[in-house]
């Protein structure tokens, strides 16, 4: 397992080349030499790109999710995801944590490259417009936002539970600005962690401010820069995290009432937000092509064609289905169920019961590949959706409650699950925590949002390995996890934390 925060990773890092973008490569192939690398605003776009490049490495297949009782795994699984999905992973493998720990800090130092170089363009290249100044402004702004975006991922697993009364002596992560290779930093405090957080997101809303890419850029990515909307909802985030529930309701009521990013109401449009990556509640997902994709979606489907030419049907190998549990939370009249599943032939169900046409199974279609990032017919890429405005209702509504407020409460969580989403509408908060965390799995299934809400709700998950569907694995299905289990906070890399003496593990 590599280290992350050793000096060894950061010389690898700088030693990546800064034009990362094969649509928008505008330096040579080869790699720059130190003046190329700030000489020009071609360069400080190029520092951008490779902060996107990395940025996409980080949002894909999120294996907390079966850790909750949202999913359970097939007999085709062969034991991928059977640590966290049995909650008795560790910290000594390369597993989904440690990929989670290495992207984040990759992705750090890179932003934390963009801060270092991009200011030296406004004095190395020559005769900058205020245009050109502006846009080196907003790309700072940009990095700002990156790294309060990882560190907030990395406080959801790497931290406890955020306590308000013991945050200045719990354990945060370790802060990385430094571009020195031996700086081995050690862990601050949970209050810290998140004051920095807000820090860089307070710099982030300074710098930012909404300038013409299309100017420097060439392309469709620049439909898909990070917007100023998503540093109010990561701060909301935060705000609901640390119980500063005003501050909240302030920037997530803001969000969900501004009507820039209206809620979909129709099965059709959330189809077609799932399928081609298309949707008016998007406000942020990194940019993929043909050219530049990000990891499959196939654990949730599998799509085979080998199987497919045999059968009468699109044949799937699917390594998790969503669980009866997760299923039986959908209305009937709830637009989010036939958007977000299909029912499919299933190999899994098939090896289970020996019955070529009785091996079917409803699996997550919340990825069945965006048509135009295909290149071979069972390809599954999608963009990831970091940030999507129904969030914002989720956040406004609990940040309500928290302060007795439950009129609107009830108004904010309607607004998504009744009006919008059809389901029945809710008239009592007298069991409004649960109803939260139904909510999260209803809405954001599969998209790696539900175990944060469950972690900071303190759901019990129970899994049941009875009444599940035909090829799930119900030697390993049933769970019963409380709140206080130690690995709702995931360890830090043990190749790390024998690395770096400075940090102490959680566990």
């Amino acid at each position: 397992m590599k280290k992350i925060l050793s000096k060894f990773s950061i010389l690898a890092l700088l030693a990546l080349p800064v034009a990362t973008s094969c649509e928008l490569d505008q330096l040579s192939p080869t790699q720059p030499s130190p003046d190329e690398m700030t000489n020009s605003m071609n360069a400080a776009e190029n520092w951008r790109l490779g902060l996107y490049a990395t940025l996409r490495s980080v949002y894909g297949f999120n294996s907390s999710d079966v850790q909750t009782d949202n999913f359970v795994l097939t007999n085709q699984d062969a034991n991928a995801n059977g640590p966290q999905f049995t909650w008795t992973f560790q910290n000594t493998d390369v597993d989904d944590p440690t990929t989670v720990w290495a992207n984040a800090y990759t992705t750090i130092f890179r932003a934390n490259a963009v801060l270092t170089y991009v200011p030296q363009v406004l004095t190395n290249a020559p005769a900058l417009t205020a245009a050109d100044t502006l846009e080196v402004q907003q790309i700072l702004g940009e990095a700002h936002l990156v790294r309060a975006m990882m560190y907030q991922r990395l406080a959801t697993y790497f931290t406890d539970r955020y306590d308000a009364a013991t945050a200045s002596t719990q354990l945060g992560l370790p802060i990385v600005e430094e571009m020195s290779v031996d700086y081995m930093p050690a862990r601050s405090s949970l209050d810290s962690t998140y004051n920095y957080i807000l820090k860089e997101l307070d710099a982030a809303r300074q710098l930012m401010n909404g300038s013409d890419a299309s100017r420097y850029l060439t392309g469709n990515v620049v439909n898909y820069l990070l917007p100023e909307a998503a540093v109010d909802l990561l701060e909301a985030r935060v705000a609901l995290t640390t119980g500063d529930y005003e501050r909240a309701v302030k920037l997530a009521g803001g969000l969900a009432n501004s009507g820039e990013y209206p809620l979909i109401t129709t099965v059709e449009g959330l189809q077609d937000m799932w399928l081609n990556d298309s949707g008016s509640e998007i406000i942020f997902q990194p940019y993929q092509s043909t050219d530049e994709r990000g990891a499959s979606w196939t654990y949730f489907t599998g799509p085979n064609a080998s199987l497919s030419s045999q059968l009468p049907w699109t044949a799937y190998v699917p390594n998790m289905y969503p669980s009866n549990e997760a299923l039986s939370l959908y209305d009937a009249t709830d637009i989010r169920f036939s958007a977000s599943f299909f029912q499919g032939w299933s190999y899994a169900a098939y090896y289970a019961t020996g019955n070529a046409n009785n091996a079917f199974a409803i699996m997550l279609g919340k990825y069945p590949g965006n048509p135009a990032l295909k290149v071979s017919s069972t390809d599954t890429y999608n963009m990831a959706k970091v940030f999507r405005s129904p969030e914002a209702y989720l956040i406004a509504a609990e940040a309500e409650y928290r302060q007795g407020h439950t009129t609107e409460a009830l108004a904010y969580y309607n607004a998504l699950h009744h009006t919008a989403r059809g389901a029945a509408e809710l008239t009592t908060t007298d069991n409004f925590v649960e109803d939260l965390c139904n909510e999260y799995t209803r809405e954001f299934i599969g998209e790696g949002l539900v175990f944060s809400a469950y972690k900071r709700l303190n759901k019990r998950v129970v899994r049941s390995a009875s009444n599940q569907q035909p090829g799930t694995n119900t030697g390993n299905a049933a769970i019963d996890i409380a709140p206080d289990n130690i690995r709702w906070t995931w360890e830090i890399p043990q190749n790390d934390l024998s690395a770096n003496s400075k940090l102490e593990g959680n566990w």
